[in-house]
């Protein structure tokens, strides 16, 4: 297995740099497998929802059907792609903080706990007081 980061995800996405962006697609297209796929992490998986809103805006519906993408591609392994892909249901927040409260509640966390009004509209988060 190959660990990708979230510039390799991010120029096979948006393809945006023609150098980089085609050597990703040849990653993507020729070298990952599903006996060799490549490794996306959780991590990896915020920052590119992070990039794609604040740098690329693009939307919520867009982002979500890329990671949708990434997580159905047999030559691609989302860690924890349950957890992502319920996330992507959540709202009205955001997807990486739907994504801390789905692996909160994982891991057995009963609430998580936020400053953030918009975020503690999900069930299950409460504003900390």
């Amino acid at each position: 297995m190959i660990a990708l980061d979230t510039n390799v995800i991010l120029r096979y996405l948006v393809q945006d740099d023609a150098e980089q962006s085609a050597a990703a697609t040849r990653l993507f297209e020729r070298r990952l497998s599903t006996a060799e796929p490549g490794f996306v992490s959780l991590i990896v998986v915020c920052e590119v929802v992070w990039t794609l809103t604040s740098a690329y805006r693009q939307t919520r519906a867009a982002i979500a059907e890329a990671l949708t993408l990434l997580i159905a591609a047999k030559e691609i392994e989302v860690e924890f792609s349950d957890i992502v892909s319920q996330a992507l249901g959540d709202r009205p927040t955001g997807i990486v903080d739907a994504i801390i409260h789905r692996r909160g509640l994982a891991r057995g966390c009963e609430t998580t706990l936020t400053f953030d009004r918009k975020f503690a509209q999900l069930k299950g988060v409460k504003l900390l007081r």
